[in-house]
């Protein structure tokens, strides 16, 4: 059975988000990487943004390490990218038990976020 046009619009819209999310996650960490070594930048292991508006502070200031800190946010942020573009796309098609079990699924990432950071 062919795939709907909806369907077929949702994966490419998934597809795209996730490559979107892994080349911006790669190229903030090869770009941080490069500063980190090219000013000799070392951290000592306490050294923290506290803040995502610090960490994208630092980032646009040219700080290697919070370019490195931005690029695995980043990284950490695409899979719930990909799961609320699941949940929008079935929550348009109807499929409201896939969509319910999407904005579970993203209730525990975020949660586990949120827990994380502290």
């Amino acid at each position: 059975m062919p795939k709907s046009g909806d369907s077929h619009r949702l994966e490419h819209a998934i597809r795209a988000g996730l490559l979107g999310g892994v080349v911006l996650a790669g190229l903030a960490m090869a770009a941080g990487l490069g500063l980190v070594f090219m000013n000799g930048e070392h951290g000592n292991g306490k050294e923290t943004a506290g803040t995502v508006r610090g960490l994208f502070g630092r980032a646009l200031n040219g700080d290697g390490l919070g370019l490195l800190e931005l690029g695995i946010l980043v990284l950490i942020f695409t899979p719930m990218l990909r799961v609320a573009m699941l949940a929008i796309g079935w929550s348009i098609s109807r499929q409201f038990r896939f969509a319910a079990s999407a904005l579970a699924v993203l209730a525990m990432l975020l949660t586990s976020l949120w827990l994380g950071l502290g």
